[in-house]
C-alpha cells in the first residue's frame, strides 16, 4: 500500500470515451458492482486474517501492488479491476466490459475500499456483540462506541476524497481526526469489563485487528502525503 504517485489525475483517459450520458438506473448498477468489489475485498481480508504481511496480500489479490495504490491514474487503470487472480470466475463478459467502460468515482480508489470493508466487518462485530443475551453495556456506552466507529469511517471518507483531488495536507488533517476517532474506538472496547466473558474476549480479539489495520493503512497514506509535501516544498524553493 505504499509508492502512492502524486502526480495530479489527469482526465484525458476517460475524456476519451466521450461524455458520460447515464441515468439513475446506471448509477445504481455501478454503485452496487463497487458492493460487491467491497464484498470481494472483505473475502480476501477475512481469509488472510492473522497471517503477517496480510494488508499487502490481500492487496496483491485485489490487483493493487504498489504504484497502483494512488490518487492517478495508476489507481484507475485495468489493475483496478483485475480480470485474473483474486476475481471471481463468475463474472460475466458484459460485466467486464461494463468494468472497462465504469468512470472514475471515489468508490474505485483503494483506500476507499479498504476503509469501507473493513468498517462493515466492525459493525456486525459490534452488532453481534450488542445482540448477545449476556451484553451488559448501557445504551448511553454503545452509542459512544458507536459514534466512534462512525467518526472514524467519516473522516476515513473525507481524507481519501482529500487525496483524490491532490490536496495533502488537508488529507493528513482528515486522517488525523480519523485516527483520533479510532483511538477512542481501541480505549472503548478495551475498557470492557472482561468479566463479560467470551463475548467481550470475541469483541476485543477481531476488532482489535480491524482497528490495527485501519490504522496501518491511513498512517502509510499520511506518511506518503508528507513525503509529497516536503517534496513539493523542495521543488519551490
Amino acid at each position: 500500500m505504499s509508492n502512492f504517485e502524486f502526480e495530479s489525475y489527469s482526465e484525458g483517459e476517460w475524456e476519451e470515451q466521450g461524455e458520460l450520458f447515464w441515468n439513475e438506473f446506471d448509477w445504481q448498477r455501478f454503485l452496487m458492482r463497487h458492493d460487491e468489489e467491497v464484498s470481494r475485498f472483505n473475502s480476501f481480508y477475512n481469509t488472510t486474517k492473522g497471517e503477517p504481511g496480510r494488508i499487502d496480500k490481500v492487496a496483491h489479490f485485489m490487483g493493487w501492488d504498489a504504484d497502483d495504490w494512488s490518487a492517478t491514474d495508476a489507481a484507475i487503470d485495468e489493475h483496478t479491476f483485475p480480470h485474473g487472480e483474486g476475481t471471481s470466475d463468475h463474472s460475466t463478459e458484459e460485466e467486464e466490459d461494463t468494468e472497462d467502460t465504469d468512470p472514475y468515482t471515489i468508490h474505485r480508489h483503494p483506500i476507499y475500499v479498504v476503509t469501507r470493508g473493513i468498517y462493515l466487518d466492525l459493525d456486525r462485530i459490534w452488532e453481534d456483540f450488542l445482540e448477545s443475551e449476556s451484553c451488559p453495556l448501557e445504551a448511553c456506552e454503545a452509542w459512544h462506541y458507536g459514534k466512534s466507529l462512525h467518526e472514524g469511517q467519516l473522516n476515513a471518507m473525507l481524507g481519501v476524497q482529500a487525496l483524490d483531488m491532490g490536496d495533502y495536507p488537508l488529507t493528513v488533517s482528515q486522517f488525523k481526526l480519523a485516527l483520533k476517532a479510532l483511538n477512542q474506538s481501541l480505549a472503548i472496547v478495551q475498557s470492557l469489563p472482561p468479566r463479560i466473558g467470551q463475548q467481550v474476549s470475541h469483541l476485543y480479539r477481531e476488532s482489535h485487528i480491524r482497528l490495527f489495520d485501519l490504522r496501518e493503512v491511513w498512517l502509510r497514506v499520511m506518511c506518503e502525503c508528507r513525503e509529497e509535501i516536503d517534496r513539493r516544498s523542495t521543488d519551490r524553493d
